[in-house]
């Protein structure tokens, strides 16, 4: 993804940062990915993605003071059926981390 001229790297590395903390205490069925992200001159968008599910990550901030506003998800499940009779089992959904 490249970077517009307007947006520094330095600042471009701390708004994903926030994000990727962020992102690390958010519960979902696998790693999440970086799918996308948008900058803007103060605001950062970043989309994860486990596999199943999207999260957004907004950040506001300049230079090396980031901050998240928002991490929104979609709302998919994800069922395995692991019995005789039919019946399904929610898979669990945990803090699995962030690549990279």
């Amino acid at each position: 993804m490249a970077i517009p001229s307007s947006f520094s790297q330095t600042s471009s590395n701390y708004a994903y940062q926030a994000c990727r903390n962020a992102m690390l205490n958010t519960e979902g069925y696998g790693v999440w990915k970086l799918k996308d992200s948008k900058y803007r001159v103060v605001y950062a968008t970043y989309i994860f993605s486990d596999g199943v599910n999207d999260a957004t990550c907004s950040t506001q901030g300049f230079g090396a003071h980031w901050q998240v506003k928002a991490v929104f998800q979609t709302l998919g499940g994800y069922r395995l059926s692991l019995s005789a009779d039919n019946t399904y089992t929610q898979c669990p959904r945990s803090k699995f981390g962030v690549s990279p």
